[in-house]
């Protein structure tokens, strides 16, 4: 790496070019500056002359860019939606190491008539830039109660999953919803009134940060991997753009800031290998350095604007970061703002700096803190610390999230500063610090809000989530959430948002599927329809409901069904789709197996092989068996694991957890029903099994002591031995505890009662499933929607307890159908009715 260092120096040398990255003179701005090194081979340029160019010329003809290796470069050349930029799109990417020679020929002219003079200068190109988000903290394994279930919470439908918050201090806020995320659990972003019931939810397929309102009215938020972009949503909630970095670069989590002319702000990603060698005694002579890279896109998604941290930050600079360490983050720059001169503010955590920047021209304004810090801090001689969120208040004041690192003792406070450009001073004029402190080493934010009060995110999970409170340091609001989990920013604002479609979540358990369906913002939904089938995009209506939770009972076990709603109003205008979802259905009666693809006749489906502590094994299904060959094991025995989740068990239920196994040799294996997560508790109290090289079958019965949790695992833990292992008629069933036993020896029912209808849907014919508690004649009478009756039948003598009988509608159309079942005693006459939806679907 040092010689291709040194190859850019020379290159650089041959053709004359000041070492020191510059713009030339006579032009505001140019991207590459001049000079430059550590290039992005897929960088654009941008020239920037000064005043506003005539857009009657086409520029393509004008500027050129030339590699000393590559050659000339064609491309497509635009003037920016600013009327000032120039940006030139190479068709494909210069090569690494060599020098790139940039010129615009005369011939265009500035709105005034002015020619714009010609140019030409050089940058070097390094290797292509690394792209991986940097490694971050692991999320805590903390989940909702495993007991808990969907509510309903101030008129909405809320997931059993959801970050549900604790509001010890209510009081005289400023307006607004409160916009955060939790990192920690099922990821969700949210608004939420100052109770904390939701004014909008979503559940994200990643964790997402950085929710919030742009001066555009845009919500934006970040998605994590393998996303790694941040997305725009309009007013009705939907998803309307993207914006990631460019030239080349991987797009930075901490921030995304829109300008009111659509501009957009973002954080790049840079890795590049660096022989710190050179730079401190004893550095690594291949070291990952990570830089920060300030772009501005325009509307078109150009970059127009690139501010890079190797022009002008130095590595040496992060005075508490490890630079004999094999990966050095040097910078990490965590926000950007804007000033009310409409130049930049960034923050620089690992360099604890605060820099000014110049919009137009790149040039650095002034730096507060760190190595290179200009200013005197009259009141604060420890200063702040590995900063996070500088917000510009306009006239010299800005808001910090001073998180404290290195202090002694360490932190974390929100805080004020006045900055005096003239006197050079910065003092503070407001802070707030919890008495006693409180400390958070990373994340967090400020926000000044409207009347005044100021709203504080300590991010960290050990501390309170949101704390607002006045200018004299009075708590207003505080809230955190009951299952500890972190968050990374929190914001207050006014919202007005109307979702077009509504939102929906399906949760599956033993004794329903729940839908949980939201309209945001809307008061005129009369009712929800319920569209399902068993492939995607279905157009069935299969039932409707007036609420937020809609209860389906009459699915059919062990299917995948998909999922869409759409919102009623007084009127009966019907709306848009929802979101889709798939759910699995999984209720089930004792007896019952709730293993997926118990005896592998399908593969691999609903199995998955995890592998770690660098043990390696591959898998196979063979003759309806499934095969786990191990080649290398691993120290523990889950390094190498055979599993299925997704397996509900209830509290004080008995159950019985069965499965064939063999080996090549005598071995063992650990075969358990656990917790997926959290302490991985064994629920089945089981341990470690023998196998041989004789199939044999294993039986553990056990009692679901612990509460309920619907989203337990089975799990096979294989390693230690590189012997290969063979499982079969894997069977997980809660025992019927009257197995075996007359009705006389167990009693009969309390209640006549339908306990199933399988399948459902159904095509023709169903069974129905029915408990009565004495000998009964039993009719059924099945209806349509109207109440019109469709058929009739009697289904005879049924004796005291578990029934079922065959219903056919061979006869009738797809769709929904009511079927009421009467139950006539034998002894005493008595009377008793019950009736469910039936979906017959041809």
């Amino acid at each position: 790496m040092r010689a291709r260092y040194l190859l850019s120096l020379i290159l650089l040398s041959s053709h004359s070019v000041n070492a020191q990255p510059h713009v030339p003179p006579g032009f505001q701005y140019v991207m590459p500056l001049a000079g430059a090194r550590w290039v992005s081979p897929r960088t654009s340029v941008a020239i920037r002359p000064g005043a506003l160019i005539a857009t009657g010329e086409d520029p393509s003809g004008f500027l050129r860019t030339e590699g000393s290796l590559s050659g000339s470069h064609t491309g497509s050349a635009s003037l920016s939606d600013d009327g000032r930029t120039l940006v030139f799109e190479p068709s494909f990417p210069f090569l690494g190491e060599e020098v790139v020679t940039v010129t615009l020929q005369p011939g265009l002219r500035f709105v005034s008539g002015d020619l714009v003079p010609s140019l030409t200068y050089t940058f070097a190109t390094d290797g292509l830039p690394g792209t991986q988000p940097p490694p971050a903290a692991p999320a805590p394994s903390v989940k909702q109660p495993a007991d808990a279930q969907s509510s309903i919470m101030n008129g909405v439908g809320m997931p059993s999953d959801f970050p549900f918050v604790t509001v010890p201090v209510n009081g005289a806020t400023a307006s607004g919803g409160l916009f955060f995320s939790n990192w920690g659990g099922a990821p969700y972003m949210f608004i939420l009134r100052n109770d904390g019931s939701p004014l909008f939810y979503r559940r994200m397929p990643s964790r997402a940060r950085d929710f919030k309102i742009q001066p555009t009215g845009t919500l934006t938020y970040r998605l994590a991997e393998p996303y790694n972009v941040f997305y725009g949503m309009d007013s009705t909630f939907t998803v309307t753009d993207t914006f990631a970095c460019g030239n080349g670069y991987g797009t930075d989590e901490h921030e995304c800031q829109m300008l009111p002319d659509g501009h957009v702000l973002l954080i790049a990603l840079d890795y590049r290998q660096v022989d710190m060698s050179a730079i401190v005694s004893g550095g690594n002579p291949n070291a990952t350095v990570i830089g920060n890279h300030l772009q501005e896109l325009d509307r078109a998604k150009h970059v127009v604007f690139e501010w890079r941290s190797w022009d002008h930050y130095d590595i040496a600079d992060a005075v508490h970061e490890n630079l004999t360490a094999a990966s050095i983050d040097y910078v990490h720059m965590n926000a950007i703002s804007v000033d009310d001169d409409g130049n930049y503010v960034v923050s620089s955590r690992h360099l604890s700096e605060i820099t000014k920047i110049d919009r137009l021209t790149g040039a650095v304004i002034w730096r507060l803190g760190g190595a290179h810090n200009q200013f005197t801090f009259t009141n604060d001689p420890q200063q702040f610390s590995y900063q996070h969120d500088v917000r510009a208040l306009g006239g010299g004041h800005f808001t910090v999230f001073d998180n404290g690192n290195f202090k002694k003792p360490p932190f974390t406070r929100g805080v004020e500063f006045a900055v005096d450009t003239t006197a050079k001073t910065a003092t503070v004029v407001w802070q707030y610090r919890h008495s006693p402190d409180w400390y958070t080493g990373w994340m967090g934010n400020v926000q000044r809000l409207p009347n005044g009060n100021t709203l504080i995110c300590w991010a960290d999970q050990s501390l309170p989530t949101i704390t607002e409170v006045t200018s004299s340091g009075t708590i207003v609001y505080q809230s955190s959430f009951v299952s500890p989990a972190h968050c990374y920013r929190a914001f207050r604002f006014d919202w007005m948002g109307k979702a077009a479609v509504p939102y929906i979540l399906v949760e599956s358990t033993t004794d329903s599927l729940t839908l949980i369906a939201n309209t945001w913002g809307r008061t005129d939904v009369a009712s929800y329809r319920v569209y399902a089938g068993l492939t995607p995009s279905p157009t069935a209506v299969v039932d409707s409901g007036r609420g937020p939770l809609i209860r389906l009972t009459q699915l059919e076990g062990g299917k995948l069904y998909y999922f869409r709603v759409t919102a009623v109003d007084s009127a009966g205008k019907e709306s848009g789709y929802s979101n889709e979802e798939s759910a699995l259905v999984r209720v089930a009666r004792p007896g019952d197996n709730l293993v997926q693809n118990p005896g592998f006749d399908d593969g691999m489906n609903f199995w998955s092989l995890g592998l770690s502590d660098n043990a390696t094994a591959s898998s196979s299904v063979a003759g309806g068996q499934y095969v786990i060959h191990i080649t290398a094991p691993g120290p523990n025995s889950y390094s190498v694991q055979l599993k299925q989740g997704d397996l509900p068990l209830t509290k004080d239920r008995k159950y019985l957890f069965e499965f064939d196994g063999v080996a090549a040799a005598p071995r063992t294996i650990a075969a358990q029903v656990e917790q997926d997560g959290g302490s991985y508790t064994n629920y089945s109290k089981s341990g470690t099994v023998a196998l041989t090289s004789v199939m044999k079958h294993f039986s553990v019965a056990f009692t679901m002591t612990d509460p309920t949790d619907l989203h337990a695992r089975i799990t096979f833990n294989c390693g230690v031995s590189a012997t290969t292992v063979v499982i079969d008629n894997v069977s997980l069933k809660e025992v019927i505890p009257t197995a075996g036993m007359t009705v006389a020896q167990r009693g009969p029912p309390s209640a006549f009662r339908l306990t199933g209808v399988y399948p459902h849907p159904f095509n023709p014919s169903t069974t129905l499933r029915f408990d009565l508690p004495a000998e009964a004649d039993v009719r059924a009478v099945v209806y349509d929607l109207l109440g019109r009756t469709v058929l009739m039948r009697e289904l005879g003598r049924c004796a005291a307890g578990p029934n079922e009988r065959v219903l056919s509608l061979q006869e009738h159309a797809s769709g929904i159908y009511l079927v009421r079942l009467t139950s006539t005693d034998r002894a005493s006459g008595g009377t008793a009715a019950v009736t469910t939806k039936l979906l017959l679907l041809k």
